[in-house]
């Protein structure tokens, strides 16, 4: 079903977006976030559910005007950011992302159809070797080829979804080891349509690549993509929480220390 245009913006108008960051020691990256924040219509609130972080993180969130809750693992720390949001739309982003205006713009307009109960886009990731590229652009096609033959997936680091639509699903498995955001969009999918909009990108940190033997954390997402898209709630490989060296925000051209305060 298509608005006519006006009907479309007034409909825009009216909507409302809960931005919910899960964070753990982020003061790197969250303040590129927040920048890039701050000129997109219709942000009712920015949540920042935070994980016992003992940098620089929450007094960063609460400098900038974000509501700052206690969070958890990103299961866990989403749910709560859900649960005292008040927008209509929740919008998840991880703290390593950079938004740009158009993308939210291009996504809340989707919603003005009420079929549609998510929305993920096309990921680009920040300063890639080539294998990391690589991996990203495989992981476009995969979901792009999901969504052709009806079925749905994405992952954590943007995903927009309808507020109404999050509770009647439960929420994000809390139980689930790993591969809690690949099972949301599986189970989204069950009542309403999830679009996968490829024509924009947001831009992410590709961090783990660094922490981690690329090769084998590749193969890594692509058993646990499998496992959730199955519905089955093992993991077999668990993921390994770890700080990020501050060289890898340097490589992405971000000074350690620059703040929006």
């Amino acid at each position: 079903m298509s608005l006519e245009p006006e009907v479309m913006e007034q409909e825009l108008s009216k909507m409302t977006i809960s931005v919910i960051v899960p964070t753990w020691n982020e003061e790197q990256w969250l303040p590129r976030l927040l920048r890039s924040l701050t000129s997109v219509k219709n942000i009712h609130e920015i949540i920042v559910a935070d994980n016992k972080s003992v940098d620089k993180t929450a007094f960063i969130a609460k400098a900038c005007g974000c509501k700052v809750i206690n969070g958890g693992k990103p299961g866990e720390a989403r749910n709560a950011g859900a649960k005292v949001a008040r927008g209509d739309i929740l919008l998840f982003i991880d703290a390593d992302v950079i938004i740009n205006p158009e993308v939210v713009g291009q996504v809340i307009r989707h919603f003005t159809m009420p079929e549609i109960v998510a929305v993920h886009v096309r990921l680009s990731p920040l300063a890639p070797s080539f294998f990391t590229a690589l991996c990203f652009r495989v992981m476009d096609y995969y979901f792009e080829v999901l969504s052709r033959v009806g079925l749905a997936q994405g992952i954590g680091p943007f995903m927009a979804i309808r507020k109404d639509a999050f509770f009647r699903v439960q929420g994000f498995m809390e139980q689930l080891a790993v591969g809690e955001d690949l099972d949301m969009f599986r189970r989204l999918k069950s009542i309403g349509q999830v679009r996968y909009e490829r024509s924009v990108a947001v831009h992410v940190s590709a961090r783990r690549f660094a922490i981690e033997n690329p090769l084998f954390y590749a193969m890594k997402c692509v058993l646990w993509a499998f496992l959730r898209l199955i519905g089955t709630k093992a993991s077999i490989f668990p993921y390994n929480w770890a700080p990020y060296p501050a060289a890898v925000s340097e490589r992405e051209g971000l000074p350690v220390h620059q703040l929006l305060i």
